[in-house]
């Protein structure tokens, strides 16, 4: 089924008639879109050198003027420029760097504030710190008249407080005259939000001054990316759409000092002028690339974004734009990759045919990133300074997300390494769809029985130590990398990372796993560990899990959560082991309540540099857990690969006898590897996406979002769920797993396959 988009883009612009551009015949894109700085030209180290000085001044003075926090640093540096302003509309890059010295938003409005009003007798006008703000004031610019009151100041800063540009010309119209400018401060101390403001604005006009010096100076050259401008006049030959999104508002001075304004309509120029003429927001709000997409009559699906700046490549991305290529100038390509670029280059000349590979990738690949759920590094990593309660959060629900199942069971998108506990960021998670428990509970005196959707056995359990060395534990270690991605077509589950130990040691790590979607009791993780710079003994523990209560919900804590109980646990030498519990359900008046069985069985198939190992395992258990490890000698970049496969089975009433467990033992008696399942399983989910699947064309997010929501309607609902569908599915304990009214849309959708 294929639905036609009638958006161009996220902002809910028309799409125009292929009639309305110039539309190429021989390609799947019409328009390509650069930044300037960093894409076309070579201006960075210039506009590093401007901020450059600008920052050390202004650091300089906040410390003569005892404003500068204890902790700041003492000069800005290149590492400051590509994390707080590369890529970003001039005022918001001296907003995010100054934010960066304190502690809090507007820390320095506040503190020079505070300092006016500690100095209420005597001039401002000297003071270190006010002298810079003011140094690019020309002497009677701007003069006010006397008389000038507080009066007239307060009603000035009340008219023009959501205005920047003109609360700076009000204070180059107050520096010229001492009284004037002391009058001012007196009147902004009361308003410290509005002073951060004007500071913000001021410094950001030190060092628009410092580069128009140095782009009307004739000695000064601009160097131009050759391979970047042999394709754009190529594809102006083709027929092809160019347009530019600068946050600078010396664009198009920077063009006409290169000499390229011949290439480019200036209509199509959009930059920090027209971004704020219009009063469109900067990177990393998609709007400039918006506006130049709208202004080509080009539905963004069909035009391609060219940026070297993450900011700019989260602008891209958040405009749903086709195709977001990143250049990585700087060596950054893996942090380009993160914020979501498509493809990522060192340069253009990296492609022999750039405009036939990018044809190439959206007749290729485009379609796949609509079919897969990706996430590069952690909330922990982007956004270190959050609450990390909120950060949690946000990566338990990434992991809900990324479920693998079947229907009969789902497991979450947890690490394998992860210590279960309510201190741990992730949570692992396996539920089945038929088992529940009802524990009686005593609330404030009062007895509640609550029933709960099960966390059953953690079937995912792998880590590994080198030599006599602590368990590997991903967000306990230096992560060099880190990747997440769901497959919707076959159910797979994919993490890649790399990590330093203290010692230097570097190790790479790719694990996958999944619930198999052709034998609903089968799943299986592949686990491979890559020594990348030293030789060694890697010791690795495979198990399996089921000493913990159900504490994913926070405000459940007060509910009994013990839900399992155990029956046995074991293992041999050659790497089988095993774990079978049951459900404890509190007797409830008139209720005939019967323990569930859960039993998981498990064997692993050791390989390295492709050939078969047989190690012998030690088998280490404890009350409703068993771990299985052996220790292998591995070389530099030598791959140890283990294979772990595990067969689930449940019975809603336990009977006692170990039927269920030897059902388990079965299921994965005759596999080798995690290919034997995953193989199977992709088979299965083919015909789902054959039936079930939907195609929308020209919007890529809104293909991924409904290939996602189908995916989980039959990770939850396939012919393999006894059960029903809670609000949740099986991806987590929210609601205890009840099931409500929901499956009354759910299940009209799936029947329909």
């Amino acid at each position: 089924m294929e639905l036609k988009n009638d958006v161009a883009d996220s902002l809910g612009a028309k799409v125009a008639s292929a009639s309305q551009y110039r539309a190429s015949r021989e390609y799947e894109f019409d328009a390509m879109i650069f930044d300037l700085d960093g894409v076309i030209t070579s201006t960075a180290k210039l506009h590093f050198d401007g901020w450059k000085v600008t920052f050390d001044e202004m650091i300089a003075f906040l410390k003569v003027s005892h404003l500068l926090p204890l902790d700041a640093p003492e000069e800005f540096n290149k590492k400051h420029y590509l994390d707080y302003v590369d890529g970003k509309p001039r005022y918001d890059g001296v907003r995010s760097f100054i934010d960066a010295l304190g502690s809090d938003e507007n820390w320095l409005g506040a503190k020079v504030a505070d300092q006016v009003r500690d100095h209420s007798t005597g001039s401002h006008r000297h003071s270190s710190f006010i002298q810079f703000i003011t140094s690019a004031i020309q002497e009677n610019d701007y003069p006010l008249s006397d008389p000038i009151s507080p009066e007239n100041l307060e009603a000035a800063i009340d008219q023009w407080s959501h205005d920047p540009g003109k609360l700076g010309t009000l204070l180059d119209q107050c520096a010229v005259n001492p009284k004037h400018l002391d009058l001012l401060l007196e009147t902004l101390a009361k308003r410290p939000a509005v002073l951060g403001d004007i500071i913000v604005r001021k410094i950001g006009d030190i060092k628009d001054k410092w580069i128009n010096d140095k782009l009307n100076d004739d000695s000064v050259e601009i160097v131009k990316f050759q391979h970047t401008l042999d394709m754009i006049q190529a594809a102006n030959e083709k027929g092809i759409n160019i347009g530019i999104a600068s946050s600078s508002k010396n664009a198009k001075k920077i063009l006409k000092k290169a000499r390229l304004m011949d290439l480019f309509d200036e209509h199509l120029i959009i930059d920090g002028i027209v971004r704020e003429e219009m009063g469109l927001s900067g990177k990393p709000a998609p709007d400039i690339f918006v506006e130049a997409a709208k202004r080509m009559g080009v539905p963004v699906h069909r035009a391609i974004v060219f940026e070297d700046a993450s900011s700019g490549i989260k602008a891209g991305k958040n405009g749903n734009f086709g195709l977001v290529l990143g250049l990585a100038r700087s060596g950054n390509h893996q942090e380009l990759k993160e914020n979501g670029a498509d493809m990522v280059l060192t340069d253009i000349g990296d492609m022999a045919d750039p405009l036939q590979e990018m044809n190439r990738w959206y007749l290729e690949s485009l379609p796949k990133t609509c079919q897969r759920l990706t996430y590069m590094g952690t909330p922990m990593e982007k956004d270190p300074e959050a609450d990390p309660e909120v950060l949690k959060a946000r990566f338990r629900a990434e992991q809900a997300l990324q479920t693998v199942g079947n229907g009969y069971f789902c497991t979450r998108g947890a690490d394998y390494e992860e210590r279960q506990g309510t201190d741990s960021w992730g949570y692992a998670g396996t539920y089945f769809s038929t088992i529940r428990n009802t524990r009686k509970s005593v609330i404030e005196g009062q007895p509640v029985f609550n029933e709960d959707l099960v966390n059953g056995i953690n079937w995912l359990a792998v880590t590994f130590k080198i030599d006599d060395g602590d368990w590997f534990r991903p967000h306990e270690s230096e992560l060099l990398r880190y990747e997440k991605d769901l497959n919707f077509n076959d159910g797979a589950f994919t993490r890649r990372l790399a990590f330093r130990n203290p010692d230097g040691k570097e190790t790479e790590v790719a694990a996958r796993h999944c619930v198999s979607m052709a034998d609903k009791h089968l799943a299986a993780v592949e686990y491979r560990v890559t020594p990348l710079n030293y030789s060694g003994v890697i010791v690795v523990k495979a198990g399996l899990h089921a000493d913990h209560i159900n504490a994913g919900v926070g405000r459940y804590a007060k509910l009994d959560q013990h839900h399992l109980e155990r029956i046995a646990e074991g293992g041999k030498a050659d790497g089988s082991f095993f774990v079978s519990v049951q459900t404890n359900p509190s007797p409830v008046s008139g209720k005939a309540l019967k323990p569930a069985e859960i039993a998981a069985a498990a064997h692993v198939v050791v390989e390295l540099g492709g050939e078969r190992r047989q190690p012998r395992f030690e088998i280490e258990t404890a009350d409703r857990r068993v771990d299985a490890s052996f220790s292998q000698k591995v070389k530099q970049r030598q791959t140890l690969v283990v294979h772990k496969l595990v067969g689930l089975h449940t019975h809603k009433a336990c009977t006692g006898t170990p039927g269920t467990l030897d059902d388990a033992r079965r299921t994965i008696a005759d596999l080798a590897s995690f290919s034997n399942v995953l193989e199977a399983s992709a088979l299965k989910w083919a015909k789902i996406w054959q039936k079930a699947g939907i195609s929308v064309a020209g919007d890529r997010l809104g293909q991924q979002a409904l290939n996602l929501a189908t995916y989980h309607l039959f990770v939850m609902g396939s012919e393999h769920n006894d059960g029903g569908i809670g609000p949740r599915g099986l991806t987590g304990e929210t609601y205890r797993g009840h099931e409500f009214w929901d499956d009354i849309l759910y299940y009209p959708v799936i029947s329909l396959q």
